[in-house]
């Protein structure tokens, strides 16, 4: 089936959900949520639905990898975005060690090029000539109740939604640790752990002191969380701590702090979900390791990334415009630095 031939099937879709979305709300409600969830479903269980896409995700699965760490866990998806076998990926859950598997299961090693922590994608390098990258669809034409596809390496789709929010500023959140501290000398002191929490995972104890945070001394309680509060889930700092007579230094990735919903009704979600300068919002289902893929429109378009799983009925992706803009400041050459004032070199050689 052509492209022309899969945009018409979409269309008529599109036609009929039309009324739906006549105008979009400045802010998503509970209702919208709702009907968005109803109209997903309805598409990721339309077999002729999923016959018409078969075509278009045959060709851009080509472009996706898979992100693993050592113990050959899938923790993202990566998109190829062109033939120097540059891959955008998301940042916060690269491991140490990091592999990719491409669609048809070769492996390959990886240069980290570059990471930009506002948007939270990670420029990698492989070397792809067997695979085909997607090029970065620039030209924006969202619109509530457009049919999206995320793409994996698969002969199938992803995942099928539709737009639910055109792309927006998302509000940055705090990363939260899981300690109750008080002030004690030359740190603080642990008073709790938060059960399953990033300082449980990592596994700090009561009566640890914390001393520095990132080399930066801590000098009280205030100063502590302050630190913290500024930085975003997903984040991993080097906390130094004394336990009895111990020095220790922890890597630590902050998490999120919980909205209080229970997980059956909020769904498993991204650690870094928010402070994107902006993301498109949409409905379709990922777990948060299936961010990272590309997003196409229903002519095979790459229009966004996929970055994070932000709640039940919420899936952000990076525009591929912010994309290609990430990727053109990743590879641009470093700026000279500023040049020795006169006679610093004669002072060092002496």
């Amino acid at each position: 089936m052509s492209r022309c031939a899969i945009a018409r099937s979409l269309g008529a879709f599109a036609l009929a959900l039309a009324p739906s979305f006549a105008q979009e709300p400045a802010v998503a409600t509970a209702t919208d949520d709702r009907s968005l969830a109803r109209v997903s479903a309805f598409l990721k269980d339309g077999q002729t639905l999923q016959r018409a896409l078969r075509p278009l995700v045959r060709d851009a699965r080509r472009a996706v990898l898979e992100v693993r760490e050592s113990e050959a866990r899938t923790v993202a998806f990566a998109t190829l975005v062109d033939a120097e076998g540059h891959v955008l990926t998301k940042a916060s859950v690269l491991p140490a060690e990091i592999s990719l598997r491409a669609y048809d299961g070769t492996e390959h090693r990886v240069q980290l090029v570059g990471v930009d922590e506002e948007h939270d994608l990670a420029l990698l390098r492989i070397e792809a000539r067997a695979l085909a990258p997607l090029t970065l669809h620039l030209e924006e034409e969202f619109a509530p109740g457009q049919i999206l596809v995320s793409v994996c390496g698969r002969t199938h789709p992803l995942g099928v939604g539709v737009t639910s929010v055109n792309p927006r500023r998302i509000p940055a959140e705090s990363g939260f640790l899981g300690v109750s501290f008080e002030d004690s000398d030359g740190g603080v002191r642990v008073t709790q752990v938060v059960p399953e929490s990033a300082a449980a995972r990592h596994g700090l104890r009561v009566d640890d002191v914390l001393r520095a945070i990132d080399d930066a001394e801590v000098a009280s309680g205030t100063e502590f969380q302050r630190t913290i509060s500024r930085k975003a889930p997903g984040t991993r700092i080097k906390l130094r701590l004394q336990r009895a007579t111990e020095t220790l230094d922890l890597a630590v990735v902050l998490g999120a702090r919980e909205t209080g919903q229970p997980e059956s009704l909020e769904g498993e979600r991204s650690v870094r979900r928010a402070g994107f300068p902006r993301a498109l919002q949409h409905d379709t289902v990922l777990a948060p390791w299936q961010c990272g893929g590309p997003v196409l429109d229903s002519s095979g378009r790459c229009i966004a990334i996929n970055i994070a799983r932000a709640g039940r009925t919420s899936t952000l992706a990076i525009p591929a415009s912010d994309a290609q803009r990430v990727l053109q400041k990743l590879l641009a050459p470093p700026r000279p630095t500023d040049e020795p004032k006169a006679g610093a070199s004669e002072r060092r050689e002496r």
